[in-house]
């Protein structure tokens, strides 16, 4: 029988943050230059902190929403930290901006559950993709105050990961539908998902050719990408 050394998720190494939120956490995001890490909470707030020098971190910055922040998530160059949640806004902190506030740079009809950075396959340009519980996904160039492309699904939208060139959208009834980002407003395929309950997460492969959805019946899922349908 292994040690219980051995064991992972071993809670008695575990650090608490300093300073954490006053309510449950709903995002986690980690910084892909640096070991900084964004937590978006139910107090109403995304919360960024600076772990390079102690395990407990040290509290750097924050956005602010007027109900439970959902999602959180960094841009590429690990600059910019984007927000969003129940009160219908996504909200972007530029951490190079040397102190200014963060700025509403989306908007939907009812209270946002995801929100990424990512490059179109055929650009440079970070972009930003929502997903809402008014059943619409929305993509959004920081450069335009509006949407440049909405596509509608068939519920509400309860989670959505991006790796690469794909967009999983997991919604209420189970539904999962997949783009492809070179055809952004069109659904590459539909399906309904293998579990029995509603759809907690779903979650790209780093190679992005497939997915993992968990539910909240306590299982999960692994989907792969059929070469041949791409």
């Amino acid at each position: 029988m292994a040690s219980s050394s051995n064991v992972l998720g071993q809670v008695s190494t575990d650090t608490q943050l300093a300073n954490g939120p006053d309510d449950g956490i709903s995002g986690l995001s980690w910084s892909p230059l640096s070991r900084h890490l964004a937590v978006a909470s139910w107090e109403g707030k995304v919360r960024i902190y600076d772990m390079t020098h102690t395990r407990s971190g040290e509290g750097r910055a924050l956005i602010d929403f007027g109900g439970p922040a959902l999602s959180c998530s960094w841009s590429k160059d690990g600059q910019k930290v984007i927000g969003a949640g129940a009160d219908k806004a996504a909200r972007l902190l530029d951490l190079a901006s040397n102190g200014a506030p963060p700025q509403q740079v989306a908007a939907h009809d009812a209270p946002i559950s995801s929100v990424h950075f990512f490059t179109p396959p055929s650009s440079n340009a970070p972009m930003i993709v929502t997903g809402s519980w008014d059943k619409t996904i929305k993509y959004w160039d920081l450069r335009q105050q509006s949407a440049v492309a909405s596509v509608a699904c068939q519920e509400r939208v309860y989670s959505m990961d991006v790796k690469g060139d794909l967009l999983v959208i997991g919604t209420a009834d189970r539904h999962i539908n997949i783009i492809k980002l070179d055809n952004p407003t069109t659904f590459h395929q539909t399906l309904r998902s293998p579990l029995h309950h509603q759809t907690r997460v779903v979650s790209c492969f780093n190679d992005a050719n497939g997915f993992a959805i968990g539910s909240i019946e306590g299982r999960c899922a692994f989907r792969f990408i059929d070469k041949k349908d791409t």
